[in-house]
C-alpha cells in the first residue's frame, strides 16, 4: 500500500507540476520524501511536537530542506536527539486569524464569582492535571470545560455541582467573543495564544509541564515550551498546587494589554504566512540549485601595495588577475538582488547562472571606484 502511495503521489506531484510539498505529520513526510525522489520540488515540513527517537531519522533527514518548529523546545529536542543542522530549522510559530481573534478590554468588577474555562481535551495526561485544578479551585468559582467532558473525571459530588460542560457542536469554533464570556482561561498550546490575544488571563499546563500564570515576565520562557506542551525532554509533571492557587488569586493582576500586543505580534497569521511563504521560495530555489554559491568579500583594492597591519587588500593588477581567472572559469556575477529577484521568480529560474559568483566590497574605499570599478566594467562583472 504504501508503495502505491509513492506511486500515486509522484504522478500527482508530475502532473500538477507541484513545486512545494508542505508535510504535516511523520507518515506525511516520510511519503513526500520517496515521492519526490530525483524530482526538482521543494519540501518543508512542520513539526508540532517532540519526535519519538528512530534510527531512520537520524540516518537522514526525511523532512525536506526547511524544517518548521512551532517553538523552541522543538527546535533544542531535534538538534539534541537527531543532530539536524540548526541552519535548517526555523521556529515559525503556530498562527492564529485576526478576524476571529482580538483585544477586548474586560474589567473584572466582581471577583467573588469568577467564570473559568478548562480548554482542551480531559484525557491522556491532562486528565488527571485537570482533576487536580478544579479540586484546587475555590468553591464558589464556576468551571466550564470545553472540549473536555465531566465523564472523563473523577471528581467529588461537591465539584461536580460547580462543573459544566460545552460540546464541539455549542462551540464549532473558538473565537474572541467566546473567550470573552470568562475571567480565566487555563489551557496550553493554541488556547494560550488566543486566550491572550483576547486579553483574558491565562494559566498554561500542558503535557510537558506547568507554566503558571502568563506574565509579561515569563511570556517569552512561555512560548519556547508552546504554553508548557513541549519539552526536550518528555515529562509528566504534577502541578504544584500551591502555586496554582497563588496564580488563580492573583490573576486579575496581569497586564492583559501588553500581553496581548505580544502575542498579536508573535501568532498573527499575516505575519507567519509571509515566513512560511519565505520558506517556500527558498526550499524550492535549494531544491533547483543545490550547489553553495562562492561569495568574495573584497577591501581595499590600491594602486600597488600598502602598509596594512591585517593586509585588507588586493593590488589594482592582483585584483585584475582574479577579475580574468573568473572569465576564464566561466563564472557570472550575481548581486544580492539578483539573487532575490530569482527566490522570489520575479526572475525565471532557467536563466540562473549555472555557475555563479557573488563579489562583495566592505567599508567602500576610494578605490574601489577608481581601481575595482573600472575592472569590473573592463570584463563585464557586477559586484555588491
Amino acid at each position: 500500500r504504501f508503495l502505491k502511495n509513492i506511486l500515486w503521489f509522484r504522478r500527482f506531484l508530475k502532473e500538477n507540476k507541484i513545486q512545494i510539498i508542505h508535510t504535516h505529520s511523520r507518515a506525511a513526510a516520510k511519503l513526500a520524501y520517496w515521492a519526490r525522489l530525483g524530482l526538482p520540488i521543494g519540501m518543508v515540513s512542520t513539526i508540532h511536537g517532540r519526535q519519538h527517537p528512530s534510527f531512520s531519522k537520524k540516518l537522514h533527514n526525511q523532512y525536506g530542506e526547511f524544517l518548521i518548529s512551532v517553538c523552541e523546545n522543538v527546535k533544542q529536542q531535534l538538534i539534541q536527539d537527531f543532530s539536524y543542522s540548526e541552519n535548517k530549522i526555523k521556529v515559525v510559530r503556530n498562527p492564529i486569524d485576526e478576524n476571529r481573534f482580538h483585544f477586548i478590554n474586560k474589567k473584572f468588577s466582581d471577583l467573588k464569582n469568577i467564570k473559568i474555562a478548562i480548554i482542551g481535551r480531559t484525557t491522556g495526561p491532562k486528565k488527571e492535571r485537570t482533576e487536580q485544578v478544579i479540586k484546587a479551585l475555590p468553591p464558589h468559582y464556576s468551571v466550564t470545560l470545553i472540549g473536555g467532558k465531566t465523564s472523563d473525571l473523577h471528581l467529588d459530588p461537591k465539584d461536580l455541582v460547580r462543573v459544566s460542560e460545552k460540546s464541539e457542536k455549542e462551540v464549532p469554533q473558538l473565537s474572541s467573543a467566546i473567550y470573552g464570556e470568562y475571567d480565566l482561561v487555563i489551557g496550553s498550546g493554541r488556547v494560550c495564544m488566543e486566550a491572550l490575544t483576547t486579553g483574558i488571563p491565562t494559566i498554561a499546563f500542558g503535557e510537558a509541564k506547568y507554566v503558571g500564570l502568563i506574565t509579561v515576565e515569563n511570556y517569552q520562557q512561555a512560548i519556547e515550551s508552546n504554553f508548557g506542551d513541549i519539552d526536550p525532554v518528555q515529562l509528566l509533571p504534577k502541578i504544584n498546587i500551591e502555586q496554582f492557587q497563588l496564580d488563580v488569586k492573583n490573576f486579575y493582576l496581569t497586564d492583559s494589554a501588553a500581553l496581548s500586543q505580544k502575542a498579536i505580534q508573535d501568532f498573527s497569521l499575516n505575519v507567519i504566512s509571509k515566513k512560511v511563504h519565505r520558506l517556500y521560495e527558498s526550499a524550492y530555489f535549494i531544491r533547483q540549485f543545490p550547489k553553495w554559491i562562492p561569495i568574495l568579500m573584497y577591501h581595499k583594492i590600491p594602486d600597488s601595495a600598502i602598509a596594512s597591519t591585517h593586509r585588507t587588500f588586493v593590488t589594482k593588477n592582483n585584483f585584475k588577475k582574479h577579475l580574468q581567472f573568473f572569465k576564464r572559469s566561466g563564472f557570472t556575477t550575481l548581486t544580492f538582488g539578483d539573487l532575490e529577484k530569482y527566490r522570489t521568480n520575479l526572475l525565471p529560474l532557467q536563466s540562473f547562472p549555472k555557475k555563479p559568483l557573488i563579489l562583495t566590497f566592505d567599508d567602500g574605499y576610494k578605490d574601489n571606484l577608481q581601481n575595482a570599478s573600472e575592472l569590473l566594467n573592463k570584463y563585464n562583472f557586477r559586484a555588491q
